[in-house]
């Protein structure tokens, strides 16, 4: 089993939850600075749902465009409904130094 870090953000840079911590952890008002992206890989965790390829990539792409994020991984999972599978968080995870997952539809 691979070694990784599991974080839950706030899409505004606060972070929600970080593993060991109190499920009830309060958002933080720290606000990320976008230069802190420039050169740092970027996987994208595609749920499978209708949309959700066509959104990550879009902001995939504008992260790259803006900031210079570099695309890394892009990983499909199987199903919707069911959680990521151990290979799959690896797969994407791999190298990358964040990751973006989203929902479609």
């Amino acid at each position: 089993m691979r070694d990784w870090r599991l974080e839950i953000v706030d899409p505004t840079g606060g972070r929600l939850w970080q593993e060991g911590e109190a499920a009830t952890a309060s958002l933080s008002q720290v606000r990320l600075d976008p230069e802190r992206l420039r050169g740092l890989r970027c996987g994208l965790l595609d749920n499978s749902k209708p949309g959700s390829e066509r959104l990550l990539r879009e902001l995939a792409r504008r992260l790259a465009d803006r900031y210079g994020v570099r695309i890394g991984p892009f990983v499909v999972k199987g199903f919707p409904s069911v959680p990521a599978t151990e290979e799959e968080l690896g797969r994407v995870a791999d190298g990358a130094d964040l990751v973006l997952t989203g929902v479609g539809d």
